[in-house]
């Protein structure tokens, strides 16, 4: 997991370079004329532009991916981000799905919290897991905020 500004993103550059390339993407996007839909960026990585209200965290769940990374990037609004190693989720709900991408799991206590506020953005690998989209400061909040899916692994095993 990274978590910074998007006015720090060059630092991570090296990292990947489709990860960049979404950062660099988002840079340059604000409220105003937000789009909707998807966007791709290269072949191993695209964008999704959500506008959302955020929700309670008890009605949050753990999602975890093993072939995509996800990159958020707060444009508007503010919200909490619960996050914890994929491999101590304690409830698995939902095996892993290899054409979705997703495994699904209860939301355990044992979490942590990042908040993320215009110009924040953070990057989960499949080892964290997480639960977005939760209030932040107690309160709904309407938020808009690319999701960036960047393939890191062609295999089902995450290798």
């Amino acid at each position: 997991m990274i978590f910074g500004n998007i006015s720090d993103a060059a630092r991570y550059a090296a990292i990947d370079a489709d990860i960049n390339l979404i950062l660099e993407a988002a840079a340059g996007y604000g409220a105003e004329g937000f789009p909707s839909g998807r966007k791709e960026v290269s072949d191993r990585a695209f964008m999704i532009f959500s506008s959302y209200q955020t929700h309670p965290l008890e009605e949050a769940f753990a999602e975890a991916h093993r072939k995509y990374a996800d990159v958020f990037v707060m444009i508007e609004g503010t919200e909490n981000v619960y996050v914890k190693p994929t491999d101590r989720l304690k409830k698995i709900t939902k095996e892993y799905d290899s054409e979705k991408d997703v495994l699904i799991a209860l939301r355990d206590p044992d979490v942590s919290a990042v908040r993320l506020s215009p110009g924040d953005f953070l990057i989960l690998f499949p080892e964290d897991a997480h639960s977005p989209g939760c209030f932040a400061d107690g309160k709904q909040c309407a938020v808009k905020k690319i999701i960036g899916k960047v393939l890191i692994a062609k295999e089902e095993n995450g290798k």
